[in-house]
């Protein structure tokens, strides 16, 4: 057996990675927030912020009046902007915003003050800025907007003046705290209620360019969300999105106790008939479909989505939906949604699947409501929008039934009555979401590149139940968007969980499929314990190593989620300097007000603004989860550390701009020197010939690239196994005597077939018996050379024919 295992080494080996190169993903925001409001932005100016930086802020003004239908007209924003340090200056009032081009000058021209931080000072005037004199209007939303990143001189008078705004105005203030070193909790009490829907904590004013999205989602929300708009007499007159063109599943759940007046109840039947009336009905594959069902104490299916032959059909069945009266058994309604979404009752699993909940009542089971509403989250992907009608209701309750982020899916309004001027809002947020899940459905995948990535998570004791479910939920959302397998243009994913102790979930060689992926990290379960981050991070170094299913020629990468202080920073910052030197790109979430955020820091790779990211807690996840998947495929797409790269700037060999990589592997051992030199001919020949069509890049490699003592005079299959393995081969020079019905070279061929787009077979000499060869390389990629000597005039030319029959570039 080692003759013929050292037969299967007569090689000089080449390995050839082909890397497609197709323009990475950027979905560009809409722009569209057709609401009615009047912002005002406060803007810290005090000497702590960098020059840059306070730019940073004004750049994050401009996003917002550029995605705003600014004037002075009453259907239009206005804006206004203050200034403060240990002064406050007026920058220009609200009757001041003539037209967008006018407001981006304006801001354009705002001048850094320096000075100390009075914020009191500041939230002084803003009381003033929000008076009809200065164009405010007293039937329009009132959005304050606060960036700082210091501590005020006198927290006591920030926070009397801040709550004099809560209590004697109806401004809605957004706050957002940025940098580290500031005082939380005085930024928060300046936010409006609920905090976690007007505070907002970032690391650094370079992330404000990161949040803005969704920070302008959340205020159109927020201003079409205030109680104001229910004061308007006439409906809205907001046209319907014009992005509901793309199919969905939508079930209705219609609250049908008797707690609703049955004119009341007919209200709802209205509502649902607006959604119809503005949607494509139908059961074509570009079509909507709508069911409906109906709860009290019991539960009533209306109509299922198969039902929805076209619009006059369901038109008909709404009107026919009678009022069933009883008590409000919630979790009955949430249980039978699941089942609404089922293949067999017409559901599709290619489009957006939504709920639209009802209801005015408190559950008889608040707790059972809860469960039946987090396993709608945990195990599938509807969408609930949850509408809170009343005002004496169990609004968390209600909010716990919303998807998250819950701004967008929670909405309460205080009467039936409202519901018909709200339901222009919540059609057109309801189309936004199917437009962008279906165009990010559809959209190619943003990490281009191969990449080995392993989530470390922690499990520690202070992260609460449902918290450690948003890291697994943030893990399932890079699964769902990356291309993952095992092939050798995949993304493989694995993950490790850590307390006092290291639990490894699964390995990268685990990764096999989307849906595989999805329920392991599904079963990941909280350790609990202390935070003994180095452990997670020595084992880390282990989760990459070729055994365990990393690749040599992809990026490493580690995203590392906390939310607790290490109990040894020392040995933490030293295992986190050795993660670094095996050259594993390491993105570091600290999450939470109350931890060390220089030694989370320490972790993250350089630079620290790409890798180190700060989070108020666990739920702003689901907000930042777009934007990071963003900045780690930005990492995955960037070229690796291998010698210079020279980009082809002339069409490719095969008529293409895409560029291929090739790296050739020689074993000089086996062929001794003269043939090395041959082979060496020829691998130049193959440069001067393709280098500047269509390949960016040639490396040489001799056979010592394992990280193993040298095994060709080792006759020790194992080791010989990992040799073959680690190196990746690519193309086989076969000669004469290889048995190719070797069970040892056949478990290494595929074992390499997961590291490597093909294998070909460079066949030197006169080789009749190739039909074990064709047991694990296709014909069209055996390159037949009649001698060693013929190697140099004919690989070039063999080389870019497979290339090009077999569409790499």
């Amino acid at each position: 057996m080692s003759r013929l295992f050292e037969a299967a080494l007569v090689l000089g080996l080449q390995l050839m990675i082909f890397i497609i190169q197709s323009e990475a993903f950027n979905r560009k925001y809409t722009g569209r927030c057709n609401k009615v409001a009047d912002i005002v932005f406060v803007l810290d100016s005090s000497t702590s912020i960098w020059k840059s930086d306070f730019e940073k802020q004004l750049n994050f003004v401009k996003y917002f009046v550029k995605n705003l239908n600014i004037g002075l007209e009453a259907n239009q924003v206005r804006i206004g902007a203050l200034s403060f340090s240990d002064k406050v200056e007026i920058d220009f009032y609200l009757n001041e915003s003539t037209d967008k081009s006018n407001i981006l000058q304006k801001v354009s021209r705002i001048r850094q003050l320096t000075g100390s931080t009075y914020t009191w000072m500041a939230l002084r005037e803003l009381i003033n800025m929000f008076k009809p004199g200065n164009g405010a209007r007293p039937n329009v939303t009132h959005i304050a907007i606060i960036l700082t990143d210091g501590n005020s001189q006198k927290p006591r008078d920030t926070l009397e003046a801040a709550n004099m705004i809560h209590r004697q105005t109806s401004i809605k203030v957004f706050a957002l705290a940025i940098g580290e070193y500031i005082s939380v909790e005085e930024i928060r009490g300046i936010a409006s209620h609920p905090k976690d829907i007007y505070f907002k904590h970032t690391a650094s004013f370079s992330e404000l360019e990161h949040i803005k999205e969704s920070f302008f989602d959340r205020t159109c929300w927020e201003i079409s969300s205030s109680p104001r708009l229910d004061e308007f007499i006439q409906p809205s007159t907001e046209a319907p999105s014009t992005h509901c063109k793309e199919p969905a599943d939508i079930v209705f759940i219609l609250d049908s106790s008797t707690s609703i007046a049955r004119q009341d109840f007919k209200k709802q039947l209205n509502f649902v008939k607006y959604f119809v009336e503005n949607l494509n009905i139908g059961l074509s594959s570009k079509e909507v479909r709508i069911g409906a069902l109906s709860f009290s104490d019991k539960v009533e299916i209306d109509f299922y989505l198969n039902e929805s032959t076209d619009r006059s059909n369901v038109l008909r069945k709404v009107s026919r939906i009678q009022q069933l009266t009883g008590s409000t058994y919630t979790w009955m309604a949430l249980r039978e949604l699941i089942n609404m979404f089922k293949p067999g009752n017409g559901a599709r699993s290619s489009v957006t699947q939504v709920a639209i909940v009802l209801t005015d009542g408190n559950s008889q089971k608040p707790n059972h409501t809860l469960e039946a509403a987090n396993m709608i989250h945990r195990q599938t992907s509807i969408k609930v929008f949850a509408l809170a009608i009343g005002e004496n209701i169990a609004a968390d309750e209600i909010r716990g039934i919303a998807s998250s982020p819950k701004w967008k899916y929670f909405k309460q309004t205080a009467s039936y009555t409202t519901l018909e001027s709200i339901k222009e809002t919540v059609f057109n947020t309801t189309c936004e979401v199917i437009y962008r899940t279906t165009t990010t459905a559809i959209t190619p995948v943003i990490c281009t590149n191969p990449a080995d990535i392993v989530f470390v998570l922690d499990s520690s004791t202070s992260i609460s139940k449902a918290d450690f479910e948003k890291q697994l939920e943030f893990v399932k959302y890079f699964v769902r968007n990356l291309n993952v397998g095992q092939n050798g243009n995949q993304v493989r994913i694995g993950v490790l969980s850590f307390s006092d102790k290291v639990e490894i979930d699964f390995y990268l060689n685990e990764s096999t499929d989307e849906s595989s992926i999805l329920q392991k990290v599904s079963r990941i379960r909280q350790l609990t314990g202390s935070t003994y981050t180095w452990l997670a991070l020595k084992e880390l170094i282990n989760m990459f190593k070729h055994r365990n299913g990393a690749r040599p020629f992809v990026k490493h990468v580690s995203i590392i989620l906390t939310d607790g202080n290490s109990q040894n920073p020392l040995a933490t910052s030293k295992a986190a300097r050795a993660v670094h030197e095996a050259n594993i790109k390491v993105f570091a979430l600290a999450i939470g007000e109350y931890i060390r955020v220089e030694e989370i820091r320490d972790i993250a790779s350089f630079p620290k603004d790409t890798f180190f990211k700060k989070t108020a807690s666990f739920s702003e996840l689901e907000r930042i989860k777009e934007s990071f998947l963003t900045t780690t495929c930005k990492v995955v797409n960037e070229r690796s550390t291998l010698p210079p790269i020279r980009i082809s700037t002339t069409e490719g060999v095969c008529g293409t701009m895409s560029p291929i990589e090739i790296v050739f592997l020689v074993n000089n051992v086996h062929f001794g020197q003269k043939r090395t030199e041959k082979i060496l001919r020829a691998i130049n020949h193959v440069e001067r010939k393709i280098h500047h069509t269509c390949v960016s890049h040639f490396r040489t490699i001799f056979e010592d690239c394992s990280t193993f003592e040298d095994t060709f005079d080792t006759y020790n299959p194992r080791n010989r196994n990992h040799k073959f393995n680690n190196c990746r081969i690519g193309i086989f020079f076969v000669q004469r005597g290889m048995n190719f019905q070797s069970p040892i070279l056949q478990n290494i061929t595929r074992n390499l077939l997961k590291d490597t787009t093909e294998i070909f077979a460079v066949m030197i000499g006169d080789i009749k018996e190739v039909s074990g060869l064709r047991y694990f390389i296709k014909d069209q990629n055996i390159i037949k050379v009649p001698h060693i000597e013929l190697l140099t005039s004919s690989l070039s030319e063999n080389v870019k024919r497979v290339i090009c029959n077999n569409n790499y570039i």
